[in-house]
């Protein structure tokens, strides 16, 4: 009796241990298996965060290629036109003088100042589309150029760095554009009475800012494609650069972009 029982005792214990390897065993095996498909999973999003990159680059070039297609459309054929156009109304207003009334006169004038609006304004969308100080003179200085444009709607404090900044013409203008469109939604949406613009040189880096003191909003919630956030944040990502974006309700928002050279 007591030999049967310790055998039987003996046989549960192996089966328990048995039964204790298989388990450990096929929790190695779970987590080699998990292990696996989380690295095949990590290297499909890896590969479609890669694709989805190129594919946004590949857009933000074609951007610009079209801006500058437009730009040189707008300043050879329309500026071209416009411009003749206005000559041809001044040389009729002269040739015509006293020999029509003053209505005629004063309606010929309001044609000729009529065009010369539509050439400057003209010549506003073509500087935005394809800033010229940008390639001329460099980021610096189209950047003061663009606060000078926006003093028009509201104060514009400026700091840039005293010497000109080591860009490559892409990186300086993808800053110019982050500036750009951040100046913009100041414009349309921040209700702000002052704003900074800022380009510093610090080590290993350059940081662009744009502060506005307007009515901010919630990050959580904003609509990155309806701002424009989406675009800045690829461009900065183009060349490894940081966005940073903070706003609060009430107290404003700021944009940075902190862009390694």
């Amino acid at each position: 009796m007591g030999y049967a029982l310790g055998a039987a005792s003996l046989l549960l214990i192996l089966s328990l241990f048995v039964v204790q390897q298989r388990q450990v065993a096929l929790r190695a095996r779970i987590q080699e298996l998990l292990k696996t498909e989380n690295s095949r999973l990590e290297a499909k999003v890896q590969a479609r965060t890669v694709e989805l990159s190129n594919l946004a680059t590949n857009l933000t070039t074609a951007q610009e290629a079209e801006r500058q297609h437009i730009a040189r459309e707008l300043h050879d054929e329309m500026g071209s036109a416009l411009t003749a156009a206005k000559m041809d109304a001044s040389w009729l207003r002269r040739s015509l003088g006293a020999h029509v009334d003053d209505s005629i006169q004063e309606r010929m004038l309001r044609l000729i100042e009529n065009i010369g609006s539509t050439i400057s304004l003209t010549r506003r969308l073509v500087d935005d589309l394809q800033p010229p100080l940008l390639k001329g003179l460099g980021l610096v200085e189209a950047l003061r150029s663009l606060g000078q444009q926006f003093e028009i709607d509201m104060p514009v404090e400026m700091h840039f760095s005293e010497h000109s900044v080591n860009l490559s013409p892409e990186q300086s203008l993808a800053l110019f554009r982050v500036a750009q469109e951040s100046l913009t939604n100041v414009r349309k949406y921040a209700k702000a009475s002052k704003v900074e613009l800022s380009l510093i040189e610090q080590p290993g880096m350059v940081v662009l800012s744009v502060r506005d003191n307007g009515i901010g909003f919630n990050t959580e919630n904003i609509e990155l494609h309806g701002h424009g956030i989406a675009g800045m944040k690829h461009r900065a990502q183009m060349f490894n650069a940081r966005l940073v974006l903070a706003s609060c309700m009430g107290q404003g928002t700021r944009i940075e972009v902190h862009m390694p050279i």
